[in-house]
């Protein structure tokens, strides 16, 4: 049995990384990082040896036990390197990919590919989207009370309840996340905002303004700083 998902977990929340952040630093997709640490999938050893390696960790230890906070606080890491000390002054602003109804197909077949996804990112000037991932609904999701044609804003985080979205089978598909822990998705999101579709603007620009004072009023409204 390796230890190696459940330590890099721990390795992300002692220094307060994303999964998406930790995966730029390896140059992997955010999806995997998910998948080791929720014991879905294991990497190559290439990947685990890069990993230990960079945190000062030995491979017996990375792979062999599972890490303390003890263990964690001792790496040379944590005398704060170049690349983690740059974003903890810096929080990079995210700008989300953006997946329209029309675009879910072009999206399925290019999930993976990195100059696609960066085609269909969107302004963030100010950091009011929190979140990785914006998705158009193509059905309703009636546990949220929502239509199709609404928004869903998703982070990396899938959790182990609430509702999620992933590709599943070659569609698009939103989920409650407890009734699929077993199903097998390509790539899964966890939702935790949504826009509503009383959207009456033209231009992706315009539209995605909308979006974002709609969310600034949701959380003044929800009291989320």
């Amino acid at each position: 049995m390796s230890f190696f998902g459940k330590n890099i977990r721990k390795i992300r929340g002692f220094k307060g990384l994303s999964q998406a952040a930790f995966a730029e630093i390896f140059d992997v997709n955010r999806s995997n990082i998910g998948a080791y640490e929720e014991g879905r999938a294991e990497p190559k050893i290439d990947l685990i040896i890069e990993i230990a390696k960079y945190f000062s960790i030995s491979l017996e230890d990375m792979v062999g036990k599972e890490l303390t906070i003890n263990d964690i606080s001792s790496f040379k890491l944590f005398d704060e390197g170049p690349t983690i000390k740059k974003e903890q002054e810096s929080p990079k602003i995210l700008q989300p990919i953006l997946v329209r109804a029309v675009d879910q197909n072009y999206y399925i077949n290019h999930h993976r590919d990195k100059p696609a996804l960066d085609q269909m990112k969107i302004s963030n000037d100010f950091g009011i989207l929190t979140c990785d991932r914006i998705f158009e609904l193509t059905s309703p999701l009636d546990g949220l009370g929502l239509s199709a044609g609404d928004y869903v804003l998703c982070d990396s985080e899938l959790g182990s309840e609430g509702f999620g979205i992933g590709i599943y089978k070659e569609e698009i598909k939103a989920f409650r996340i407890e009734d699929i822990l077993n199903e097998d998705f390509s790539e899964s999101w966890r939702i935790n905002g949504y826009i509503k579709k009383n959207l009456t603007h033209t231009s992706l620009e315009a539209r995605m303004n909308h979006v974002e004072k709609s969310l600034i009023e949701l959380k003044a409204r929800l009291k989320i700083d």
